[in-house]
């Protein structure tokens, strides 16, 4: 995300998330250290977990051995408890001899990586290895702090890769409560082991266009401090360098708006507390610009994407834009007020010489105690540019808050408390436009504010507002405009 932005409709730097985090490292082995660390430095690395330790070595017979199907010494249960005793003792395992006088040895994998489907609008997840299965099962390990579907763990000194180890996950909100049933069992013997690379999660295959903004998350990296990611458009000969960004979050916010068509795309490693690689770069992940598009959506966080505090717009489940029935290029940026949107006017919308701009945009300036006609006057201005160059705007109503909710997790700032009058007086004037869509009254409760089932933040909609948001908005414009949109419709993409 924009770090120089006045107003962030985000939460990256967030209390909230801070405190999140502050709670994940407080589980881990060194809790006390890395939560004083965290809290000192002011960033909190969710991503760390226990320091790797030696490496277990095992015995691993010759191939003429095992070809003359030579009996073993010992299964596999028994190795690993040897094992496991000779680690903790600090002692290490005899080497076995090849034919030629040589020691050989198999190393048992330093760390394993665990992946699942995501499950919409969980914040963390609970993960959980037990041994054995069904009412025998015992847990020996369990971190209810996972803040995205997959998570690496250190396997030094562990016997888990016998054939009695299961591991399972769920989801949580905020507050802890499931989600989502635990997984069924899965064998830990047949994860991904020493991976070496971060796995990308961002769902650009999942859109019509990718965001003008792109947003990048990866899979934790068991040890990782921070992480350098890597942008690149493709060129005939050889691709081309455009930017190297750094996060120690699991998402990275690119602040450079790719306006121009053309292949590109993005990696990322980890990196040490010293900013030296502990991994190797990811595979790329591909995304395209297209020029020119039909329609386009301008606005702040709410049409950039995201939800649940920890996801961002490369999640199409949080983008409203792929609940249409037709592609609308996202123009949104996090933490955009209304003048800002203006500002980037020429040099992010007319590039892509849309037919039709949906606007959406003020939360930004009456949340922290702007006022409606200083934003109606500005988007007055936007609507006039729209229609200088050939294009029809089309406003939509702006989302109402939750003050409860953002008190709670205190990563901004309160509201004032005359918020829903401004709110009230800028959705009238955006109702009076030619063209005009309400989102508002069906996402708020009796109060006016928004409704709690549809935000976890108190201020980004999650999963199931952002569908209703893009649905509604695609039915007004199929309805209001059938000659532009009915060409371009395809299946729905989620």
């Amino acid at each position: 995300m924009n770090l120089q932005k006045n107003y962030h409709c985000y939460w990256k730097k967030s209390a909230a998330a801070l405190a999140l985090c502050l709670a994940a490292a407080a589980l881990s082995p060194q809790g006390a250290e890395r939560a004083e660390a965290a809290a000192t430095l002011g960033e909190v690395h969710m991503t760390a977990y226990a320091a790797t330790k030696d490496r277990t070595i095992v015995l691993e017979r010759d191939a003429a051995q095992k070809e003359a199907g030579a009996p073993m010494e010992e299964d596999a249960n028994a190795r690993n408890e040897q094992m496991d005793e000779r680690a903790a003792a600090g002692t290490r395992p005899p080497m076995s001899v090849n034919p030629e006088g040589k020691e050989t040895v198999r190393r048992l994998p330093k760390k394993l990586r665990f992946l699942w489907q995501p499950v919409a609008d969980a914040v963390r997840y609970e993960f959980v290895i037990e041994e054995g299965a069904g009412e025998k099962a015992k847990a020996v390990y369990r971190d209810t702090h996972v803040f995205n579907n997959g998570v690496e763990i250190a396997l030094a000194g562990r016997g888990w890769l016998d054939a009695n180890h299961y591991w399972r996950v769920r989801a949580l909100d905020y507050d802890g409560n499931a989600r989502s049933a635990f997984t069924p069992p899965a064998a830990v013997e047949l994860a991904e082991k020493d991976p070496a690379a971060p796995h990308p999660t961002s769902e650009f295959q999942k859109m019509d266009y990718v965001p003008l903004y792109p947003t990048y998350s990866w899979i934790p990296v068991q040890g990782a401090a921070e992480y350098e990611v890597s942008v690149w458009k493709r060129g005939r000969t050889e691709p081309a360098l455009l930017h190297m960004l750094y996060a120690t979050d699991l998402t990275c916010y690119d602040t450079y708006g790719f306006a121009t068509p053309g292949n590109y795309y993005w990696k990322v490693r980890a990196l040490d507390a010293a900013r030296q690689p502990i991994s190797g770069w990811s595979e790329n992940v591909p995304f395209e610009v297209k020029s020119p598009v039909t329609v386009a959506a301008l606005g702040d966080s709410i049409t950039h994407g995201g939800g649940a505090i920890v996801y961002g717009p490369d999640r199409a489940i949080y983008d409203w834009e792929t609940y249409a029935a037709f592609p609308i290029k996202n123009l949104g940026y996090s933490g955009d007020t209304v003048e800002a949107m203006e500002a980037r006017f020429e040099r992010d919308v007319l590039p892509f010489r849309p037919k039709i701009l949906v606007i959406m945009g003020g939360v930004n300036n009456y949340r922290v105690g702007g006022r409606a006609t200083d934003i109606i006057i500005v988007l007055a201005r936007i609507r006039d540019k729209c229609t200088a160059h050939g294009i029809t705007p089309v406003f939509s109503t702006v989302t109402s808050l939750n003050p409860a909710k953002i008190a709670k997790l205190q990563y901004a700032q309160n509201p004032p408390a005359n918020w829903s009058d401004e709110q009230a007086a800028l959705n009238r004037w955006i109702l009076s436009q030619p063209y005009c869509v309400d989102i508002t009254t069906v996402l708020s409760d009796e109060r006016g504010q928004l409704e709690d089932i549809y935000t976890t933040d108190g201020l980004h909609p999650d999963s199931a507002a952002k569908r209703f948001i893009g649905e509604t908005i695609s039915n007004y414009l199929r309805a209001r405009f059938p000659q532009v949109v009915e060409p371009i419709l395809r299946e729905p993409r989620v």
